[in-house]
């Protein structure tokens, strides 16, 4: 392991659905399905976690048996994507800066005192955490809704911590080397609001857009991940010498999130043949 992490049991396990199996992923179905589309992650480091597990997913032998039966050694650098595909990474602070102003007041519950429209009033009507989680969603949604776009959209729903004695910045950890059962944990608190935020926003989104040929897709990994404590890289996310906060956030490469594209992959499949722009 690229930092030291003792252990790689987190590497033999795999979420099975209930009644039938998930194929392993397949980079040359991958290929196929995207080939000559766009391919968007657009989010945080997160979604940047999952774009680095796809590039490393694609690496691998298209056919063929497999050389060895022990667990893939993880890897820091993905190689460059595929040829006639583009891939990219968009970070979350630049869908703020739209190219046409935002028409923003049919989507707020109450007035917003911006300082750039009153420079003599400094201060701004509050506004709770969740109220924005779930205005930055019905944005972005509005924004693929009455634009142009004609492809597909994923959401990716909420990706779970696992800190463990303490907040993230209170000497949290995540060491746990093997999954939770169903009866172990459950999602509760902020992290069902965000969960629960997001699907409301989708499934207006998904109403709108079905009268406007704008196809969303729910990538729901919230109840899987939430499962897997393990495959985090914790306190092996940095070198030994340097200082920094436990990373129950992200996840190891190989790792749990290689689920994400194996759903990401079965979805492209279920609409095969529909064709358009395809963004996550």
């Amino acid at each position: 392991m690229k930092f030291g992490r003792p252990d790689s049991g987190y590497l033999r396990w795999r979420w099975k659905p209930d009644g039938c199996e998930l194929p392993a992923f397949n980079p040359g179905q991958f290929l196929a399905l995207v080939h000559g589309k766009s391919l968007a992650f657009i989010g945080d480091s997160i979604g940047r976690n999952q774009m680095q597990s796809l590039m490393c997913l694609l690496s691998r032998p298209t056919s063929g048996p497999p050389t060895s039966s022990r667990a893939p050694k993880p890897t820091q650098t993905p190689p460059p994507p595929p040829p006639s595909t583009t891939s990219t990474s968009t970070p979350g602070p630049l869908l703020g800066r739209p190219r046409r102003p935002l028409r923003l007041p049919h989507l707020l519950r109450r007035p917003l005192v911006l300082p750039s429209y009153h420079p003599n009033n400094n201060t701004a009507t509050p506004i709770s955490v969740n109220d924005a989680y779930r205005l930055a969603f019905r944005t972005a949604f509005s924004s693929l809704n009455e634009g142009r776009f004609k492809g597909m959209a994923f959401l990716r729903t909420y990706s779970p911590a696992h800190f463990e004695g303490g907040a993230w910045n209170d000497g949290g950890d995540c060491v746990r080397i093997r999954p939770f059962r169903d009866n172990e944990t459950r999602l509760e608190g902020y992290e069902l609001e965000m969960y629960m935020i997001q699907l409301e926003e989708f499934r207006a989104a998904e109403r709108v857009g079905r009268r406007r040929g704008v196809r969303f897709r729910l990538l729901d990994v919230t109840g899987p991940m939430l499962l897997r404590p393990d495959g985090h890289p914790g306190r092996y996310g940095h070198p030994k010498n340097v200082t920094k906060y436990n990373d129950c956030v992200h996840w190891c490469l190989p790792g749990p999130v290689d689920v994400w594209n194996g759903f990401l992959l079965h979805m492209l499949k279920m609409d095969n043949g529909r064709g358009g722009r395809i963004r996550v």
